[in-house]
């Protein structure tokens, strides 16, 4: 089995590159770049694509969810305590992209959320991504 179809059957659930890299014994921009083509094959093909990205623990800053490797610094506060992005890969559905307005990728396919689970998934979203210069 190919190192991207091993990542691909991982990634069922979600997971950092750091521990991707860890568990399969490579480099981290080993795994960064065959996760990247994993992904981009994941999505040619209708799976489910959820990247949850990088998020500050200091002020709760969301870096860009395409960015897969973990941040130095925090842009807004300067914090160099930061939670890594983690990705998973579900088969079938359709892709979603964790902090971003949702996107049905998938058209009118039956496996589009519906208004009632796109409004819950932003107000979790919402809820979750509050920081202290929220009110």
């Amino acid at each position: 089995m190919t190192l991207r179809r091993q990542l691909r059957d991982v990634l069922s659930t979600p997971r950092t590159v750091s521990s991707l890299a860890q568990e399969l014994g490579l480099r981290k921009g080993e795994v960064e770049a065959d996760l990247r083509h994993a992904i981009r094959s994941a999505r040619a093909s209708g799976d489910r694509v959820v990247i949850e990205p990088a998020r500050c623990k200091q002020c709760g800053f969301l870096f860009d969810p395409e960015k897969l490797s973990k941040p130095g610094k925090c842009p807004a506060c300067r914090g160099t305590r930061i939670f890594e992005p983690l990705v998973s890969i579900a088969r079938g559905l359709c892709i979603v992209l964790v902090g971003l307005p949702l996107v049905a990728a998938c058209g009118s396919s039956p496996s589009a959320p519906t208004d009632a689970e796109a409004t819950e998934r932003r107000a979790i979203f919402q809820s979750n991504s509050a920081g202290p210069h929220d009110s």
